[in-house]
């Protein structure tokens, strides 16, 4: 097989593998509450088990990204990584009681840090001037993802039957559907995914002999030792994964508001919201396809200023309207100021997202992109976990939760603009080090 045909079957595997991550979560959280009521369990232990996930997805992503820098072959890891996955979403199904239900999100969660490997993938396979192109991509179809998952749900809460002795409903439907999709996909990536080339590596390309090259990536070496101190204590870096913390605390801060104030003040059912997901789902998929063709033309640094100043737009809008809002006399004005501050965040979301990513790989060495993205996934999920707790807690004082989250905006904002001009990609890094680097070498592979 050339390498032409394998550069495109893995980015399909890829694509695949990250539009499967938008569709579980699309499909399990909408039951995820009802689902443990039923088990017994209350508000506690559905944060416990909506956290659950992300909590090792904390490690697990430092785990498989650290992995894959030692022994280059971000297949295996994804493979692995699947098999988690699997795993997972069939305990949550069994549903034999609440504390399997979280086990279940708990091992799905191991599963889901095998993107740190993906991502260091896409890194190694992509010259810095594609790179925020390639990420958009990556990105925008999780996001597809949660697009598909509404739809999916009208379909699998029509389930009732037993799997032997397992009684698979509207609850346990979804588990059952993502662990059969996660099999296929396994033996989907089998086949089409492979350990490419580091375009990076010098010797990787001269190694390279012509497109039907028999190895993989046999010829490229491990990394060497990683000095942690010296690569990730830097104020560009600093900063980066700090607004990566305080953007997802505050984007899921936002999107935990949702539905609790659809549903208190414009009497929204479960079907006006899907619609409403939908919608912002589809719009943020066309604001990826956006980036993807302005980061041609804007730098990573410009496009995490334009995310900002979105979110903290929509934070303010909503700090204005919000806490007027009245049950029962609501107008639609309020409606069409909770709307609009929602459409301003999904516009600002992409922006932000891809050029965080693309940056902040660009900052760190190329050699220990697994880690780096491992590193970069515990600030996310993080974000992801202390958000909605934050906005369940300060629910009904709004003053005081769109407050906080304004003044971190605001903060982070200006920590980003003080470190502006170190927020640039370093160029022909190659040659400060001394290296030859010859025009057929620095050719992308995956154009």
């Amino acid at each position: 097989m050339n390498l032409k045909l394998k550069k495109t079957l893995t980015y399909v595997s890829i694509s695949t593998f990250f539009l499967m991550q938008g569709v579980e979560y699309a499909v399990i959280i909408p039951t995820l509450w009802p689902y443990i009521e039923k088990l017994g369990g209350d508000k506690s232990f559905y944060g416990l088990t909506f956290a659950a996930f992300c909590v090792s997805g904390l490690f697990s992503g430092l785990i498989f990204g650290f992995a894959t820098d030692t022994i280059r072959k971000t297949k295996a890891a994804v493979l692995i990584g699947n098999l988690f996955e699997i795993g997972g979403n069939f305990m949550y199904m069994i549903g034999s009681s609440k504390y399997m239900v979280v086990g279940g999100r708990l091992v799905a969660g191991i599963g889901n840090g095998a993107g740190a490997s993906i991502m260091a993938q896409l890194a190694w396979t992509s010259t810095e001037k594609e790179r925020t192109a390639v990420f958009s991509v990556a990105l925008g179809m999780r996001n597809l993802g949660l697009m598909l998952g509404p739809a999916l749900n009208v379909f699998l809460r029509e389930f009732d039957f037993h799997l032997g002795p397992f009684l698979v409903d509207k609850f346990t439907s979804s588990g059952l559907f993502m662990s059969a999709l996660w099999v296929v996909i396994e033996i989907f990536m089998v086949f089409t995914y492979f350990d490419l080339p580091n375009i990076h590596d010098r010797n990787s390309l001269l190694s390279i002999q012509d497109d039907d090259s028999s190895g993989d990536t046999a010829s490229q070496k491990p990394a060497k030792k990683l000095e942690f101190f010296k690569e990730y204590l830097r104020e560009e870096i600093v900063v980066l994964l700090a607004i990566q913390f305080m953007l997802l605390f505050n984007q899921c801060s936002m999107e935990s508001l949702v539905v609790p104030i659809s549903i208190k003040y414009f009497k929204w059912n479960e079907l006006d919201n899907s619609i409403f997901y939908s919608g912002a789902a589809v719009f943020g998929v066309v604001i990826f396809i956006l980036v993807r063709y302005l980061s041609r033309h804007i730098s990573d640094r410009w496009l995490i200023i334009v995310g900002m100043i979105c979110e903290s737009m929509a934070i303010t809008l909503l700090l204005v309207y919000l806490p007027t809002m009245r049950v029962g006399v609501h107008t639609r004005i309020d409606a069409t100021m909770f709307i609009l501050g929602c459409v301003i965040v999904v516009f600002g979301l992409p922006f932000f997202t891809v050029g965080n990513a693309s940056l902040f790989s660009k900052l760190t060495d190329v050699r220990f992109q697994g880690f780096s993205q491992g590193l970069r996934r515990i600030f996310i999920n993080l974000g992801i976990i202390m958000g909605p707790l934050w906005a369940g807690a300060f629910l009904d004082m709004p003053y005081i939760m769109l407050g906080v989250m304004l003044g971190l905006q605001l903060l982070f904002l200006g920590m980003l603009l003080l470190s502006f001009k170190h927020l640039v990609e370093p160029r022909h890094k190659v040659e400060k080090k001394g290296e030859e680097t010859s025009k057929d070498e620095s050719e992308p592979l995956l154009k």
